[in-house]
Order: structure tokens, then C-alpha cells, then sequence
């Protein structure tokens, strides 16, 4: 036994006023994860836009409306930063909560939606928990989504949601890494970084408005057309961001890829276009989920492209961007080819159905005439 000696040891008990930071994630992530998130808010959005629009203004509204979302998102993110410090953590989230309370009383009010015609039976022989985790709807969703229909539409769909992948798959890896990139190669620091995605927002909201006021509404270009500019764009940027030698000459990539955000429109405006009004949330829903899970594959992906190529060639992730862009133009190529050929049989169509109505007046005509002279004599 050790005497006049302090404990190696002793009972330590402690409590937390406040909960620790795994209690606080979870308590945040779960009832977002089970509402859908912005995800299902998106979803809403586009369901309900395309839904109420002409197949003429279909495209012009699609694009407004990831307009004003790109906008919202950019002033959100300054404004945040700049509340915190006067108003404090809790003063910038109690004000997040009353503008969409605001945005969700003033939906219920002006929005107005169809009445939905529900099985009555149904309602009242199923619970709301068994409804809400019914795994059928997911699968009911992919087999509207992929059934077949008139015009290839099972096949449109298919080459719309690769397309997708191909698009933002390497947008999001690029997002990962970029600004290791600028830093490593032009030694830029946050507020060099955060010029340049100011001017690139900028440019590209400014390529956007001109692509829809002119090329779709003025041109009435169609929107695999919009797609492949937009491609095209993207593809020169991405060489000069891989090849650029200094800081300003990356700067020009920003403009060359001035029709980039178009390309995202054009997918959604055709995915919206396929399908009639009623099937458009499962359409939109299947396009959702492949937007959300490129992040997951391709932002991984493309740090251990990086990290593989940063002694050899650190805008070698460009390299392999462009290349997937590349791959997509037939995709683009093949929906125009599909799109021409609609708008053909469709025109032939009308002309045969105006012929038959010339045929129908010419006869009324001569049975009237007829009429009149059995009438007379």
C-alpha cells in the first residue's frame, strides 16, 4: 500500500447543461430526412410549374424558375453570413424559421391545386404510417416512370436521366476539388475564390436569361438544341480551367461557359415534356433522386482523381470532365434527332385532320345545296 500518496485515480461524475452534438444532429436530420427536405420542396415546385405551362412556355418557366432558385441561394448564402454576427445563431435561425412559415402560409393561400379525386374506400380502410412507409409507391413511381408510351417515352426517359448523370455527376465532383485547385496552382485564397464564383454566377445567370428570351423564346430553338450549346460551352470551359497558366486566364473558362446553365434547364423541360400533367411528381421524383445521388459517386471520385494526378497534372479532373460531356453530346444529338421526327408526324397529322374537316365542309356543303334545290323544285 502506498501512504501520504494522491490517487493515480479518482470517480469523476459530470453532466452537460445543454445536449452534446450527436443528440443535436439527430434531432435535426431525421425530421428533414422523413419531410423530403428541399428535395421534396424542388420537387413541388417544378411538378407544380410544369403542371400549369403551355409545352410553348414550358421551357421559358422551367428556366425562370432555377433562375430565381440559383438567385435565392447565392443572397441566402451572403445575407447568412453577414446576420450571424448582429443577430447571432439562434437570431439567423429563428429568422430562417419565420420566412418559411411566411413562404409555407402564403402557399396554402394563393397557390390553388385540381382537387384531387381519392378513393374513399381506400382512405379509410389504410393508416397514415402504413400509407407514409408504403414501399410501393416507390415502386409504383419507377414503373410509371419507365413504362412505355408513345413517341420512344420509356427510352426518352432512360437517355434524359443518363444524361443527367453524365451533367451533374462532374459538375458536383468539380466542386469538390476546385478550390484546392485554384489554390495549389494560383495560389488564391478564400476571398480570390469567392470573387471568382461571384463572376461566374453572374455570367452564367446573364447566359441563361439570353438563352431563354432569345435562342427558346425568339428562335423557339428546341431544348435537346439548348442542351447541346450548352454542352459545347461546357466542354471549352473545361479546357481552359485545365490548361490555364494563370489566375486571369482561368477567369476566361467563367465566360466560355456562359450557356452551361442552360443544359440543366433543357433536361428538366424535357423530362416535363414526355409525360402527361398528372405523372409529372413521379418524373420529377426519379429526377431528384439522380441528381441527389451523383454527389455521393463522382465528389469521392474525383478527390482521389485529384490526389492520384496532383504531381503530374492537377487539372487533369478537368480532363476527364470533358470527356464525360463529350460522351453525353450523342445523348443530346439523338433526343433532337427524336424531337424533329415528333414534330413531323405530329404536323402531318394536323394536315390530314384539316384536309378531313375540308372534306366534311365540302359535303355538308353539297348536302345543304342539295336540300335547298329538292326544297325549291
Amino acid at each position: 500500500m502506498r501512504y501520504n500518496k494522491r490517487p493515480r485515480a479518482a470517480p469523476h461524475s459530470s453532466f452537460f447543461l445543454e445536449l452534446s452534438i450527436e443528440y443535436t444532429m439527430v434531432a435535426d436530420s431525421l425530421p428533414y430526412a422523413f419531410g423530403g427536405g428541399w428535395s421534396c420542396v424542388f420537387l413541388g415546385v417544378f411538378s407544380y410549374v410544369s403542371g400549369i405551362s403551355s409545352e410553348e412556355d414550358r421551357t421559358i418557366r422551367i428556366g425562370a424558375l432555377s433562375m430565381f432558385q440559383n438567385v435565392a441561394m447565392a443572397i441566402g448564402n451572403v445575407t447568412g453570413g453577414l446576420l450571424i454576427g448582429p443577430l447571432g445563431l439562434r437570431g439567423a435561425y429563428m429568422l430562417t424559421a419565420l420566412l418559411m412559415s411566411s413562404a409555407t402560409i402564403y402557399g396554402l393561400i394563393m397557390i390553388k391545386e385540381e382537387k384531387i379525386v381519392k378513393n374513399e374506400e381506400a382512405r379509410l380502410h389504410k393508416n397514415f404510417f402504413k400509407d407514409f412507409f408504403d414501399i410501393n409507391h416507390v415502386k409504383n413511381t419507377f414503373k410509371i416512370c419507365f413504362k412505355e408510351g408513345p413517341s420512344n417515352r420509356k427510352w426518352k426517359t432512360v437517355v434524359i436521366l443518363i444524361a443527367t448523370a453524365m451533367i451533374i455527376g462532374p459538375l458536383q465532383g468539380e466542386l469538390s476539388v476546385v478550390y484546392l485547385y485554384t489554390r495549389i496552382k494560383f495560389g488564391w485564397s478564400e476571398v480570390d475564390f469567392t470573387i471568382y464564383n461571384t463572376v461566374q454566377f453572374f455570367i452564367q445567370i446573364a447566359g441563361s436569361i439570353f438563352a431563354l428570351t432569345y435562342f427558346s423564346k425568339k428562335l423557339k430553338i428546341d431544348d435537346a438544341m439548348l442542351g447541346i450549346i450548352a454542352l459545347f460551352s461546357k466542354i471549352s470551359a473545361c479546357l481552359i480551367y485545365a490548361f490555364a497558366p494563370s489566375g486571369h486566364f482561368f477567369f476566361l473558362g467563367s465566360i466560355a461557359e456562359v450557356f452551361h446553365g442552360t443544359c440543366h434547364i433543357a433536361l428538366r423541360s424535357l423530362m416535363a415534356k414526355i409525360v402527361p400533367p398528372h405523372e409529372l411528381g413521379q418524373s420529377n421524383s426519379v429526377f431528384g433522386v439522380c441528381e441527389a445521388l451523383m454527389p455521393l459517386v463522382f465528389g469521392p471520385m474525383y478527390s482521389i482523381l485529384y490526389n492520384r494526378t496532383l504531381g503530374v497534372f492537377p487539372g487533369g479532373f478537368y480532363l476527364i470532365s470533358a470527356l464525360l460531356y463529350f460522351i453525353t453530346l450523342p445523348l443530346f444529338f439523338w433526343l433532337y434527332k427524336c424531337s424533329k421526327r415528333d414534330k413531323k408526324i405530329a404536323l402531318e397529322k394536323a394536315k390530314d385532320a384539316e384536309q378531313v374537316q375540308e372534306l366534311l365542309e365540302k359535303n355538308n356543303s353539297s348536302i345543304q345545296r342539295k336540300s335547298i334545290d329538292l326544297t325549291n323544285k
